[in-house]
């Protein structure tokens, strides 16, 4: 492989097409300084996009444009165009790499070509195309393009100026570097290290995957308990509503039984009553009776002598004294009936109490009743979400079981590409000794030609030197090619290895995004728990409420609930 033909346009110097061929082997460019040889130069680093503006000894990519036509002030273009001959062998292998290689009809050498426009506009903004074959594309698909036929922007297919007194102040490990890179090794050290670099990654990110798997073991047991609280919560509490549903109704047949036995006294002090007041009758009846006998017996005095007077006025003592009796009577009747009336009264209001009472425990039942129903749905609601979540984490975990098994599964064979890898390095390097003694041997031949070749003989000797260099460029070239064989098959090892961290690291992400959306929904549904648990108070606020304290008339959450028409004006207010 080799470049054929660099074709300039308008490119600094070259004010028009230049087309400047290059033959096979060595081929040199001669002229006086400023005659543009080192633009030739630039147009291939510009063409193969291995510099920028300053290693092509411009300032910015406009200056590449040559200056009589940028002037004129209207939009113009600079166009490099390289043309790479490629032997049968080369097509071949890029072929079966997937390159496209196009090849004139006639012709055993394939041709392909690179290049790049430059537009500049008369305001100086400027646009930089890319192609291949023809095909626009970017410079990183360039780059892969040129890779496949060991070109490097960091490598020494170009050599420029001072590179080569660079090159002479090197020490031996910076040359070894050199020597790596036009063998195509230093790509392969570099994969090797990304490769290593992302494998400590993945060690890495498998030591927070094993953190944030104890901590959902953690939370798992932790979710265990609060399950089990939940149950026993959810016990109690149903025993509670049925003890609070049995007080009800036992406090509501104490209030009727007393009601029942304040209706009989009633019935029994009326009763007393009616008698009392028959009573009361006939002791006036007597009293009247008394007082007209008394009235009578007075006259009588009048008209009777004195012994009468003595009998009537003893008569009369006694029935006075009888009198202040049936008075003293009728008055502890009296006082008996009005303490009656006073009992009769204070019953009955003992009576409308309990029955306000009744009703408010039957109002307060009721709404105990629907608010339990309110919190058990929402209970039941909490717990499908809770049990699904739960669902969900164990699947999270076993994922990240499984993950972390593929992971260990993907570390052995790692190491196990890595051991196979270390013998076929040892390998390479053994083979680059064999080239480089081989290189020796064939200088020490060619000398000896040399020698041989300045005396008698010349001929003969130079048919068997002819032999013995065929014999060992042939031993050397099958070396060469069972090497890149090798070269090659780590290289798709490498590959796949890279492809499959790849799909390890995009699985990664995606579980962790599962897992912080599910971490987010447990915590919301854990808030919205907590909130439930609020809602329904504690057995302190349960407890002020039963007390009936004046002032206090219930929950927050409770006096929240109110009719439909109600709810926009509360929530204003709250």
């Amino acid at each position: 492989m080799y470049i054929k033909n660099v074709e300039l346009t308008r490119f600094k110097s070259f004010g028009s097409t230049v087309s400047i061929p290059l033959l096979t082997g060595f081929t040199v460019v001669s002229g006086p300084n400023g005659s543009g040889k080192s633009n030739i130069l630039d147009a291939l680093l510009f063409a193969l996009g291995l510099a920028g503006s300053k290693g092509m000894r411009a300032d910015r990519l406009p200056d590449l444009v040559n200056q009589a036509h940028s002037k004129k002030g209207r939009m113009v273009e600079a166009i490099v165009t390289v043309t790479f001959a490629l032997e049968e062998a080369e097509m071949a292998a890029l072929q079966s790499e997937g390159v496209e290689i196009p090849k004139a009809e006639g012709q055993t050498v394939g041709e392909w070509t690179v290049m790049r426009k430059l537009r500049v506009t008369s305001q100086g903004t400027y646009t930089s195309t890319y192609y291949i074959n023809g095909t626009p594309c970017n410079l990183s698909e360039l780059h892969e393009q040129l890779a496949k036929f060991r070109i490097y922007p960091e490598g020494y297919n170009v050599v420029l100026q001072g590179d080569v007194t660079g090159i002479i102040s090197m020490n031996s490990r910076e040359r070894r570097e050199i020597i790596d890179e036009l063998a195509g090794v230093g790509e392969f050290d570099r994969k090797i290290s990304t490769a290593k670099d992302k494998l400590d990654d993945v060690k890495a990110q498998e030591e927070r995957f094993r953190i944030v798997e104890q901590e959902l073991v953690a939370n798992k047991e932790k979710l265990k308990s609060d399950r089990v609280k939940a149950e026993k919560y959810k016990v109690l509490r149903l025993e509670y509503a049925q003890m609070e549903a049995s007080e009800s109704v036992l406090k509501q047949r104490e209030i009727l039984h007393q009601q029942s036995i304040r209706n009989v006294e009633l019935l029994n002090n009326k009763e007393q009553c009616g008698n009392l007041e028959k009573s009361l009758a006939e002791l006036s009846q007597v009293i009247e009776s008394g007082t007209v006998q008394l009235n009578e017996l007075s006259d009588r005095v009048h008209t009777l002598g004195e012994e009468e007077y003595l009998s009537v006025s003893s008569n009369l003592s006694g029935q006075q004294a009888e009198l202040r009796g049936l008075q003293r009577q009728q008055q502890s009747l009296t006082s008996s009936y009005q303490n009656n009336q006073n009992h009769i009264i204070s019953t009955q209001e003992e009576i409308d109490q309990l029955l306000r009472e009744s009703e408010k425990l039957e109002s307060q039942k009721q709404f105990q009743e629907e608010s339990v129903a309110v919190t058990e749905k929402a209970r039941d609601q909490q717990s499908s979400i809770v049990s699904q979540y739960r669902k969900e984490v164990q699947a999270i975990a076993s994922a990240s079981s499984e993950w972390v098994r593929q992971q260990t599964q993907l570390r052995q064979d790692v190491d196990s590409a890595q051991a196979e890898l270390d013998p076929q390095k040892q390998e390479q390097t053994r083979i680059k000794e064999v080239l480089n003694q081989r290189s020796l041997q064939l200088e020490t031949q060619d000398r000896e030609l040399q020698a041989v070749l300045a005396g008698e003989g010349r001929y003969a000797v130079d048919m068997l030197a002819d032999q013995n260099l065929d014999e060992a460029m042939r031993l050397q070239e099958v070396e060469v090619i069972s090497a890149e064989a090798l070269v090659q098959t780590l290289a798709r090892n490498l590959a796949e290895a890279q492809l499959e961290v790849q799909l390890q690291n995009e699985t990664i992400d995606r579980i962790t995004q599962e897992q912080r959306v599910k971490t987010r929904q447990l915590d919301k549904l854990e808030a919205q728990v907590q909130a439930s648990r609020e809602v329904q108070g504690t057995r302190a606020s349960q407890v002020v409420i039963e007390a009936d304290m004046s002032g206090v008339y219930g929950l927050v959450a409770q006096l929240g609930l109110v009719e439909p028409r109600y709810q926009l004006a509360l929530e204003i207010c709250a």
